[in-house]
């Protein structure tokens, strides 16, 4: 919320997987590389990130300068393993305006985490 307040879009990156951390990390454990999908790396990757980067911007023209508070978030009950790693999500983040108004939003579809470290798979959403 802080990074998003500031429009600190660098901070914002890199909360979220990396182009290099999706090939190491996520694609090989992913159900959509494996049959029947079998999607390609590359486009896979593509596909992610432009639903991410088109998220963003949304979520910074929205609500970007605004101070709020971190009210709450849900990931919802149940997180699925995917190889190594642990996808929760989609996600709704609860937070709360200067005046005191709350509103309940996904900035960001799923979290990713794998030994201790958590990042965003993606910022997609439907704002």
């Amino acid at each position: 919320m802080t990074a998003l307040a500031q429009r600190d879009t660098a901070a914002l990156a890199d909360m979220s997987i990396s182009r290099a951390e999706f090939a190491y990390l996520y694609y090989p454990n992913t159900a959509q590389a494996l049959s029947p999908y079998g999607l390609e790396p590359a486009l896979m990757w593509q596909l992610l990130f432009e639903k991410s980067d088109r998220g963003i911007r949304r979520a910074l023209q929205k609500y970007g300068g605004r101070r709020t508070r971190l009210l709450s978030y849900d990931c919802g009950n149940e997180a699925s393993q995917e190889g190594e790693n642990t996808i929760w999500g989609p996600c709704t983040v609860r937070f709360a305006s200067p005046g005191g108004d709350t509103a309940s939003v996904r900035f960001f579809s799923q979290i990713i985490g794998r030994d201790g470290h958590y990042k965003f798979l993606s910022y997609s959403n439907k704002l």
